[in-house]
């Protein structure tokens, strides 16, 4: 009789968990809303909410070094690991000093009255320690180094923005958002929700402010976004569990019908751009997974974890080397760029004569030692010099600066004497040496070979 007594006192008691488990969760969008609600105001638009019990950022910059150590270069790694870890450092303590205070919620609110700046609003919950939380905040506001914040406690909210907004917030009351609380609701479970309501003007400005899109891809409409988008919620869930969820709320089925074609038009207009698709050699399979499914007035895109890491490891994170190295290959065309004007500003006071070697371009023509480093491997010996003895008088074909063939490894920067700058492959970059040496024999200069 005891023990079957115990076991219905069980029973009851683990129902009646459950049941609060399902109505906390059930209230956690009319929570939220209850505590970011006295921020609301007629002209906000968009509100950013990360939810601190479920953020860890150590597993996060751990799993970013691990995804960089799969597909970067060893130096790539310490550099990423390097910046990754003063994240940790100060962002990562900011939010544990943020939660060791009693914080549990962060939000982030755009408003027209302050665009294009925002205000941040951390609820105080009930036992946390308000003084010591107010202190927190108000450190993140120092890191911003800007002189016309504030940090304001209002009702259960610390808040800091722009001195005028809190101001603003101080007088003007809130307004209730419709559009709010079925935002949230859509992306409850996850650790960052970005919420987007734009009223009807918004909507009409950003349609009329989207850019021209020719005749001649006929489904790509931008005035749907006024007539049928009414709220986006994205959410995200960071490592180890990634996840994505994304909402696009239509007035109608018909207008969620008009949005389904806009986004499929956008993405086979990014598939066609010829600059694109040499970046990010797989975007038909990247905009082929992120394309959403028709529900009633919804559009609704799920990516559950496997999905999400086989997107990140098969796609997303080689394509990103690839933007990576091709950055890399554009800032060293710009400081093969700044090296050529250099050169011909510095021959301007030396009687057209270019000078002996590339360090003196920094004593004489305030050339950074910056600009002489190629990005892709930090090293001062990027860069291979071939001006010594040449006067601006010589072809402007003469090559007076070209990268070692180790810096990308698909091909090189070379600046000319005029100072215009080429990315060649190793074949042309031997022809254009040819030819230079070719004039040097001429003239009696010495003939240098390629490195």
């Amino acid at each position: 009789m005891q023990t079957k007594t115990t076991v219905n006192w069980l029973f009851v008691l683990t129902l009646c968990f459950s049941v609060s488990l399902s109505a906390f969760a059930a209230d956690a969008p009319a929570r939220l809303n209850r505590l970011v609600g006295p921020c609301i105001d007629d002209q906000t638009f968009a509100v950013i909410h990360l939810d601190l019990t479920r953020l860890d950022v150590d597993v996060l910059v751990d799993y970013a070094v691990g995804q960089m150590s799969k597909h970067a270069g060893p130096d790539s790694v310490k550099l990423a690991e390097a910046g990754l870890n003063d994240f940790r450092a100060g962002a990562g303590a900011r939010l544990d000093g943020l939660a060791e205070a009693g914080a549990r919620d962060i939000f982030a609110v755009f408003s027209m009255y302050d665009f294009p700046y925002f205000f941040l609003a951390v609820p105080i919950p009930s036992g946390g320690n308000q003084v010591k939380l107010y202190q927190q905040v108000q450190s993140i506001a120092d890191d911003f180094n800007v002189g016309d914040l504030e940090t304001h406690v209002s009702g259960q909210l610390v808040m800091f923005g722009l001195k005028r907004t809190i101001t603003r917030l101080k007088t003007v009351p809130a307004v209730q958002s419709r559009d709010l609380e079925a935002v949230l609701q859509a992306c409850a479970d996850k650790t960052v929700k970005i919420m987007l309501f734009p009223s009807s003007d918004q909507r009409r400005i950003l349609a009329e402010m989207m850019p021209k899109i020719s005749p001649e891809s006929g489904t790509i409409q931008m005035t749907t976004i006024g007539q049928d988008l009414q709220w986006v919620a994205l959410g995200l869930d960071g490592p180890p569990a990634i996840s994505l969820s994304l909402t696009i709320q239509s007035a109608s089925a018909e207008g969620a019908d008009r949005m389904l074609t806009l986004v499929k038009g956008l993405y086979a207009l990014a598939e066609q751009h010829n600059e694109a698709r040499p970046l990010i050699p797989e975007l038909d399979q990247i905009l082929k997974r992120l394309t959403p499914h028709k529900q009633g007035r919804r559009l609704l895109l799920q990516v559950d974890s496997a999905a999400a890491n086989s997107l990140i490891d098969d796609i997303v994170v080689p394509s990103l080397d690839k933007l990576r190295a091709t950055a890399r290959r554009t800032v060293c065309g710009t400081n093969m760029s700044g090296i050529g004007k250099a050169l011909l500003i510095y021959s301007n006071d030396h009687n057209d004569e270019l000078p002996p070697d590339l360090e003196t371009l920094t004593r004489t023509v305030e050339m950074t030692p910056r600009g002489l480093i190629c990005p892709a491997n930090g090293l001062r010996e990027s860069y291979v010099y071939r001006g010594a003895a040449l006067t601006t008088s010589a072809p402007p074909f003469m090559v007076t600066v070209y990268e070692k063939a180790s810096n990308h490894g698909d091909g090189r920067n070379v600046a000319f004497l005029d100072s215009h700058v080429q990315w060649v492959s190793e074949e042309s970059f031997q022809e254009f040496i040819e030819k230079d040496n070719e004039y040097r024999r001429q003239k009696g200069l010495p003939v240098l070979p390629a490195e």
